[in-house]
């Protein structure tokens, strides 16, 4: 019998990859890792049950979020978005200009 993702803990999710990615890596019609990245990422989403939406602003070239209009554990300051243990940084990477 299998476990649905949403029923694994951690350290049975990493042994899964790990096996999937020991497995692709001798099958010939292994299924892309982006695709399975894709499906992965849309299992994960549906575990979700709450959204949290933040606004942000580029000032300056720097992105700032602006703190979320409802109650949330989320918190945010410049660039950077705050949630139990997990920091989020993130930084625009700068459009090339043609030559």
């Amino acid at each position: 019998m299998s476990k649905q993702l949403t029923e694994m803990g951690y350290t049975e999710f990493q042994e899964l990859i790990e096996n999937y990615i020991a497995r692709s890596a001798q099958e010939d019609d292994a299924v892309p890792a982006s695709t399975f990245l894709e499906l992965l990422f849309t299992a994960l989403s549906r575990r979700v049950q709450n959204i949290v939406r933040i606004e942000g602003q580029v000032i300056n070239d720097e992105l700032i979020f602006l703190p979320p209009k409802e109650e949330t554990p989320l918190q945010v300051q410049g660039n950077q978005i705050l949630l139990g243990n997990l920091r989020v940084v993130v930084t625009l990477k700068r459009k090339l200009q043609p030559t």
